[in-house]
């Protein structure tokens, strides 16, 4: 018994020393006492240190050409994101734009103004002229300012009566090639209970409208386009409602109510929202689409007499 303790202790003592059984010595490791060290390593040779030089200059290499290509897929996603937001712009431009056609011949560019202006801003109007009578051709392009203004226009104009002639209201030809595009603007707008008010009396504020908008439903913010003057506004702006039933009932009722001696035009919106700037500013816009997906702000405006948001008075 003696001896198999003593055995078993021995046989313990190795394996707690690094020793295993049958094995008087470790291979590659020096007794130093209790301790076990390994053994000291041979230094680099030339071959081993040229090697050695090859493999981080390989490391270099594949870190250089992934920082490229990380490099060159940004420059493609910004060049996508440019190409869609320009595409975008476009499309926006053709949404703004209608064709007036059977137009009075005795009526010149300041009738079809006054008569195609409470629907909102007109950045232009293009009619054709004949050289030989110095009379235009019967028809027009206008371009407004917003895609809202030329939809309700569009929708309220053809059939009217102007100059003894009615009137025909149509999209401009090479608006069919940018379907795809509007479709997705529209369909991204089409999620917000948003609504576009125009012939607004100027000398509303915005918080008179919402005090008459709000009838229909809790208004998360009123925003009127401003004008070049300080507090003025263009007659024409945007209302955010908390629920679509309450843009809904706003747009059915009160299209063609007359506010202060005007009647308003009333629609839902048609793009997301973006910032309402002045005339003549040439802000750089963000991505339409990106804008509606990040619920993008459009109040750049802190007066209150052309903004105001929910919990303001």
């Amino acid at each position: 018994m003696a001896d198999v303790k003593e055995n078993g202790e021995s046989e313990s003592r190795k394996r707690r020393r690094g020793f295993d059984s049958g094995v008087d010595e470790m291979p590659e490791m020096e007794q130093t006492g209790e301790l076990v060290t390994p053994a000291t390593l041979p230094k680099l040779d030339s071959n081993q240190r040229h090697a050695l030089s090859l493999a981080k200059k390989y490391a270099q290499e594949i870190t250089a050409k992934h920082q490229q290509a990380k490099q060159s897929e940004v420059q493609v996603q910004q060049m996508q994101s440019l190409q869609e937001a320009a595409n975008q712009q476009r499309a926006l431009l053709l949404m703004s734009r209608i064709y007036i056609g059977s137009i009075n011949f005795e009526l010149g560019e300041e009738a079809v103004r006054v008569a195609f202006s409470p629907f909102g801003t007109i950045k232009t109007i293009n009619m054709s002229w004949d050289s030989a009578t110095m009379k235009h051709k019967g028809y027009a392009f206008v371009e407004f300012e917003t895609a809202e203004a030329a939809q309700l226009a569009l929708e309220q104009m053809t059939g009217v009566i102007i100059g003894g002639r009615n009137i025909k209201v149509g999209r401009p030809n090479n608006v069919p090639q940018a379907a795809p595009i509007i479709a997705s603007i529209q369909e991204s707008a089409a999620k917000l209970p948003r609504i576009y008010v125009a012939s607004i009396h100027k000398d509303l504020s915005a918080k008179d409208v919402k005090s008459v908008f709000e009838a229909f439903g809790k208004i998360k913010k009123v925003e009127l386009a401003p004008d070049t003057a300080p507090g003025k506004h263009r007659g024409w702006g945007f209302i955010d409602y908390e629920n679509h039933k309450s843009a809904a009932d706003a747009i059915s009722s009160m299209n063609l109510f007359d506010l202060g001696g005007q009647f308003l035009r009333v629609g839902r919106a048609l793009t997301p929202p973006l910032p309402l700037f002045p005339p003549n500013a040439a802000p750089v816009l963000p991505s339409l689409l990106t804008s509606a997906a990040l619920g993008y702000s459009s109040s750049q405006n802190k007066d209150p007499n052309l903004c105001i948001v929910d919990g303001e008075r």
